[in-house]
């Protein structure tokens, strides 16, 4: 999976939890999406 233009707020550190809320733009083809 790859995300472009993503920016944290804040510095992210070891052990902290991402929750990510994304869309899916294209079908997944091969295992592979776009969100």
């Amino acid at each position: 999976m790859k995300i472009d233009n993503v920016r944290f707020k804040q510095q992210v550190l070891p052990g902290d939890t991402l929750i990510f809320k994304l869309d899916l733009i294209s079908p997944i083809r091969r295992g592979i999406c776009h969100m």
